[in-house]
């Protein structure tokens, strides 16, 4: 959930500035445009951690070091008490997808029977109107496939799919116009399939949907629809007679479409027409003094990496291993394993607050690779990365709690080469040479050197291999439990073994 607020905060920051400098700034409609869909791709980006990108400890070994414990004596696991899980968040999640999906399905069905209504009624277009299409493309340079009909339930020209992309005319809308006005009005049609907007507008409402709470989210989507338009219209008046023949083909197409038509019937090619032609008269002066679109776009583009970038680094304030608050602790020893260029990592996972052990993590590996481990405890998840740097060794502890991550601190140690002073295994040294041995077979065996009852469940299976020189016989012992996963606690005076 941290992830996601903190997503949504810098996003929203991102698409504020980008609305604030859309609006001050001098800047022509593409370029508008552009910065605000920019912005606005700012919400589809997922943070880095949600994708397994962590740069928290890029360039670095470790964000803490600890001194080693060497694990000893008898554990003593007790099972934490799970805490009482709040459903408001998997609620809040659950309507948050509800909502989105059925948002997002609503528009997919109204552009389909938009699509689908449109070109069911569809007539040939005049040879007029083809010729003016491929004088548009011409201008224009458009390579892409483009069609043009007319149809009989359009207000005003469209263009529907966008695969194939056909343009829709208003059936005897257009025949006011003459052949400049015509290809004026085609041009920027063509605009449209030239800048894709069709598929850029489709990815538009995805993120609209998804992201349906969020007021900026609705007043960049209508921005951005504004500055499309204009966009376009400034790609079909760019050439020097364009512009008045361009406003008078609006002006044209908009009283041939109201004018069979009963009021209060609206006319999309009038939608902020007054604004798009205000737009127009000032764009003359506005390209002239206006910022480069390549420059803006390219700032754009560095500054949203750079903000991906660092909240990836910043995201998720998470405790450090010398964080006095942490609320569990990793210690652990690395030794060397019985085979050639192999190392043991034996560890204890520990409640800060009461000191009891929540889970013993035990792995062996090869030396220069890396081994992961987890565990499910009342209703946390306890992930530990191990990674041997050389000469030193980091052990990464995360603790996620209902998919929120509680913890993330690393650790940095050297590997044992010897038992150390302070040793708390205090038994006869013994040297033992195992392989594949029945671990039962093993247990009887520990029982008639200690002289000491050994009970285990009967339905105990597994192998032991172990070679080891000179250790004393309870390291041992706790070492080949713990490879095996087992614990085992004193009773009276015997020792009982447990699952």
């Amino acid at each position: 959930m941290s992830l996601v607020l903190a997503h949504l905060w810098t996003s929203t920051v991102v698409l504020l500035i980008a609305l604030i400098l859309a609006r001050l700034l001098p800047l022509t409609a593409r370029t508008r445009h552009a910065l605000l869909l920019c912005a606005l791709f700012k919400f589809a980006i997922p943070p880095l951690q949600a994708i397994g990108i962590d740069l928290t400890t890029f360039g670095r070994g470790s964000t803490g070091t600890i001194a080693i414990q060497w694990l000893g004596g008898p554990p003593t696991l007790r099972t934490l008490a799970a805490p009482a899980a709040s459903r408001w968040p998997q609620a809040l999640a659950l309507a948050w997808v509800i909502c989105a999906a059925v948002l997002a399905l609503a528009w997919a069905l109204a552009r389909h029977r938009l699509v689908v209504s449109a070109l069911h009624a569809v007539k040939p277009a005049a040879p007029r109107e083809h010729a003016a299409l491929t004088a548009a493309r011409h201008r224009l340079g458009l390579r892409a496939s483009v069609d043009v009909v007319r149809s009989t339930i359009c207000e005003a020209p469209a263009v529907v799919r966008i695969v194939r992309p056909v343009i829709v005319l208003p059936d005897g809308g257009c025949d006011a116009l003459d052949e400049a006005e015509l290809e004026s009005l085609l041009r920027h049609e063509c605009a449209h399939v030239a800048r894709r907007d069709n598929l850029l507008g489709l990815v538009e409402s995805a993120i609209v949907a998804a992201f349906w709470f969020h007021p900026l989210v609705w007043i960049a989507q209508r921005a951005i629809a504004t500055a499309r338009e204009e966009a376009c219209d400034e790609t079909a008046a760019a050439t020097a007679d364009g512009m008045e023949t361009y406003v008078s083909a609006l002006s044209k197409i908009c009283r041939a479409v109201l004018a069979p038509r009963l009021a209060g019937v609206s006319c999309m090619a009038s939608a902020h027409l007054k604004e798009r032609l205000h737009h127009l008269m000032r764009y003359e002066l506005l390209r002239n003094r206006a910022f480069s679109h390549r420059f803006v776009v390219a700032v754009a583009a560095v500054a949203l990496l750079a903000v991906t970038l660092g909240s990836g680094m910043h995201a998720t304030p998470t405790a450090t291993s010398n964080d006095p608050n942490a609320p569990f602790k990793l210690n652990f020893v690395v030794r060397p394993g019985s085979q050639p260029n192999m190392l043991v990592f034996v560890g204890r996972i520990v409640d800060a607050k009461t000191g009891d052990a929540v889970s013993q993590p035990i792995v062996t590996f090869p030396r220069g690779s890396n081994a992961t481990l987890r565990a499910d405890v009342a209703g946390r998840q306890f992930d530990v990365e191990v990674r041997d740097l050389q000469p030193n060794v980091m052990a990464r502890l995360r603790v996620t709690e209902n998919g929120i991550q509680q913890q993330d601190s690393t650790y940095l140690a050297v590997p044992q080469t010897d038992r150390p002073a302070n040793s708390p295994y205090t038994g006869a040294r013994i040297s033992i040479n195992l392989k594949d041995a029945e671990i039962k077979n093993v247990l009887d065996t520990f029982s008639r050197i200690i002289g000491a009852p050994i009970e285990y469940p009967p339905s105990l299976e597994g192998t032991v291999t172990l070679d080891v020189k000179d250790m004393p016989w309870d390291e041992a012992f706790d070492l080949i439990l713990r490879e095996q996963g087992l614990t085992f606690e004193h009773q009276g005076n015997k020792i009982v073994v447990k699952k």
